[in-house]
């Protein structure tokens, strides 16, 4: 009796199919897990660099701005966030940093404001810059109060 070990080919084809099954329904939650990242990283970013220009307009006692800008020395003049967002002071860049991805649209509502300014106290006008890949995915929104605090939130956007 010669018995040989291995598969057949039908125990094959049955592994294969599964795995396809398997890679078919789990590729489009991996992808919006990836567009969340994305997301919570902008978001993240754009936070901390609020967070350092508040700590640097109280620290050195001066006027700090956060703006977007598209050559990463001067501000762009836009609400459109999706360039290089820069903190100047005085008109010398403190700190820059660049978007993750081109995908998600970053916007700044500030009642027609293209530029978040903290005082030498700490205090900002109102504003909210949100951050937006494809609706539902996990949205966010940052929001400054009258007092300068920055806070992160999950929203819908349109």
């Amino acid at each position: 009796m010669n018995k040989t070990a291995g598969f057949t080919l039908i125990e094959l084809m049955v592994v294969i199919a599964i795995i396809g099954f398997l890679a078919a329904w789990g590729l489009p939650a991996l992808t919006q897990m990836t567009q969340r990242s994305d997301v919570a990283t902008d978001t993240n970013r754009l936070l901390a660099l609020m967070q350092y220009a508040r700590s640097e307009a109280v620290t050195n006692k001066q006027t700090v701005t956060v703006c977007s800008s598209t050559n990463g020395a001067t501000c762009a003049g836009d609400t459109n966030w999706n360039q290089a967002i820069i903190v100047l002071q005085n008109a010398n860049v403190l700190r820059s940093t660049s978007i993750i991805t081109s995908e998600n649209t970053i916007t700044l509502d500030a009642g027609g404001a293209t530029e978040l300014t903290f005082n030498a106290d700490g205090t900002a006008s109102a504003a909210s810059v949100t951050v937006c890949a494809l609706p539902g995915i996990g949205d966010r929104q940052i929001n400054v109060n009258g007092s300068g605090q920055a806070r992160s939130g999950v929203i819908v956007c349109p």
